[in-house]
C-alpha cells in the first residue's frame, strides 16, 4: 500500500476492546486493551503521547514504517504524529496504556525530546525485564486510584507528578536496556536529537536553519539525513508537527484563531489560515465547527 499523507490518515482515539479507566478532563488516559482490536484501518496515527506496556501476549506492528516484533515483556513509547499499522495482535496480548495530551506534557516541564529520549523516534520499543514491567503498571494504577479519588483537591498537580517520575524512571529503563541492545547509527543519532527539537520549539522555530545551527550541522546534511532515515524531508516533520498543535489548539481551546497563529509563530492570521487551509482543506474556523 502507497504511503498516505499525515492529513488522510484517521485518527484512532477508542476501539471496542478498549477499556478506558481514567480520563482527566480529556488530558490524561488510562487503558487496558485486551485482545485483538476490531475495526482497526490499516494506517492510523495518534495525536497523544503514550506510554504502553505489553503485559502479556505478541503484537506485530509498523511504527513509522518500521516493522517492530513485540513480545510481553516490554514498553512502547508513541509519541504525537507517529504513524501506526497493527499487522497481528495475539489472542491473549494486553496492554496497559498511559497516553496524555501535548497540553499535559507541556504542564510537565519536562524537555520531552530528552527524557523520553531522542532515539525513541528511531526505535520506540523496549524490552523490559519483569520487574520492571511491573514497577510501570504499579504506577498506572497508582495513578488510576488517585485520579478517581474525589477527596483530592489538587489532583490534577498530583497527577502531573506521578507522570513525570514514571518518565524519568522509564528514561532510566529505558537507556539502559536500549544500549545493551542497539546501536544507533551517528545519523540516527542526529535524526533523534532533530525530531525531539521539532517536538519542543517547533510553535518559535519552523526554519531548517534554526535547527541545524542549533545541532552544530550544515542545514544541507540535516535534511540529507532527516531524508535517508525516515523517508520524510525535515520541512515535513516540522509542518505535521505545527498542524498536530493546531489541530490540538483549536479543538480544546477558547483561543481566538488570530491568537493561535500567534503562539504557533506564524507572521498574521492570515498566513496561518492559508497554511491551515492547504494542510487541512477546511479554514481554522469551520475545523473547529465542523463545518466546510
Amino acid at each position: 500500500m502507497a504511503k498516505k499523507s499525515m492529513t488522510e490518515l484517521p485518527v484512532i482515539r477508542h476501539t471496542e476492546n478498549i477499556h478506558n479507566l481514567t480520563d482527566l478532563d480529556g488530558k490524561l488516559q488510562i487503558s487496558i486493551i485486551n485482545g485483538p482490536t476490531g475495526g482497526l484501518p490499516e494506517y492510523f496515527y495518534t495525536e497523544m503521547y503514550s506510554i504502553e506496556f505489553l503485559t502479556q501476549g505478541s503484537v506485530t506492528a509498523d511504527i513509522n514504517h518500521h516493522r517492530f516484533v513485540i513480545d510481553a515483556p516490554s514498553c512502547v513509547c508513541i509519541f504525537p504524529n507517529h504513524i501506526l499499522r497493527l499487522l497481528n495482535m495475539s489472542e491473549d496480548c494486553q496492554f496497559t496504556v498511559l497516553s496524555f495530551s501535548p497540553q499535559l506534557g507541556g504542564d510537565l516541564h519536562l524537555n520531552m525530546g530528552n527524557e523520553l529520549l531522542s532515539n525513541v523516534y528511531i526505535r520506540p520499543v523496549v524490552f523490559l525485564e519483569k520487574e520492571q514491567l511491573d514497577m510501570g503498571v504499579q504506577y498506572l494504577t497508582l495513578l488510576n486510584n488517585i485520579v478517581q479519588t474525589p477527596d483530592i483537591v489538587n489532583v490534577y498537580d498530583v497527577a502531573i507528578d506521578l507522570v513525570r517520575s514514571l518518565i524519568l524512571l522509564m528514561s532510566g529503563i529505558y537507556d539502559k536496556t536500549f544500549h545493551k541492545r542497539f546501536s544507533l547509527s551517528r545519523a540516527e543519532e542526529h535524526v533523534g536529537h532533530f525530531l525531539s527539537l521539532v517536538d519542543v520549539y517547533s510553535r518559535e522555530h519552523h526554519s531548517l536553519d534554526w535547527y541545524a545551527s542549533k545541532m552544530c550541522l550544515s542545514p544541507q546534511y540535516m535534511a540529507n539525513i532527516v531524508k535517508q532515515v525516515t523517508s520524510k524531508s525535515a520541512g515535513e516533520h516540522i509542518y505535521e508537527n505545527l498542524i498536530r498543535q493546531a489541530r490540538t489548539l483549536l479543538l480544546s481551546t477558547n483561543m481566538s484563531v488570530q491568537e493561535i497563529a500567534d503562539q504557533l509563530g506564524f507572521r498574521n492570521q492570515s498566513h496561518f489560515g492559508t497554511f491551515f487551509r492547504r494542510a487541512v482543506g477546511v479554514s481554522p474556523k469551520a475545523f473547529r465547527t465542523g463545518g466546510e
